[in-house]
């Protein structure tokens, strides 16, 4: 009796202390709607990327999507996670290249203004790494964060009706091996 009353508290002081260093409390956020999403599979492409040869395609995504409101807030904040595996092969040689993908885009701040629009910040972080057969690798790893400004055609809790009226890059941070590339003159190289 005595263990489970200890294993007790100590499950409940640690459930404090990540509450408390995280900012988060029971009442916090609601979930309003969550949404997960996962494919996997493989095809054929006859014509990769325009260049006549036959590859195969093979992917498995999983999603997760969030949307939350806080306290007081009647505006859906989104949290989408992402994990994402492809690999193209090379028919006529049979040399692959893998993209592996691991994110998550967090709404972080939304200002609501009074002329029907609201900002909003949202962060972008993760990785991303490009591996041939062949064993050659680029990596990408970082966060950024863009700013939106969103027309909410009135209806702050329907993400539905949104529309983006501009948006941009505030801050950037990390390492970007796949910045300005051509993934598809890189997959032809990469399986040649």
């Amino acid at each position: 009796m005595r263990r489970i009353a200890g294993l007790g508290l100590v499950l409940g002081v640690a459930a404090w202390v990540f509450a408390t260093f995280l900012g988060i409390t029971a009442a916090s956020a609601e979930v309003v709607n969550r949404f997960r999403d996962a494919t996997t599979g493989s095809a054929d492409i006859a014509n990769f990327c325009g260049s006549g040869i036959e590859f195969r395609y093979e992917y498995s995504h999983n999603n997760v999507f969030i949307d939350r409101t806080r306290t007081g807030s009647e505006v859906l904040y989104a949290q989408e996670k992402f994990h994402s595996v492809d690999t193209f092969t090379n028919l006529s040689t049979g040399k692959s290249v893998t993209f592996r993908r691991n994110s998550q885009v967090l709404d972080q701040r939304i200002s609501i203004h009074p002329d029907g629009t609201f900002t909003i910040v949202q962060q972008h972080s993760g990785n991303e790494t490009v591996t041939s057969s062949d064993g050659i690798r680029l990596k990408g790893r970082g966060v950024y964060r863009v700013e939106y400004l969103v027309d909410y055609n009135g209806t702050l809790d329907n993400p539905e009706d949104d529309i983006v009226l501009e948006d941009g890059v505030v801050f950037r941070a990390g390492k970007y091996d796949l910045s300005g590339r051509d993934l598809c003159a890189e997959s032809l190289r990469l399986t040649a």
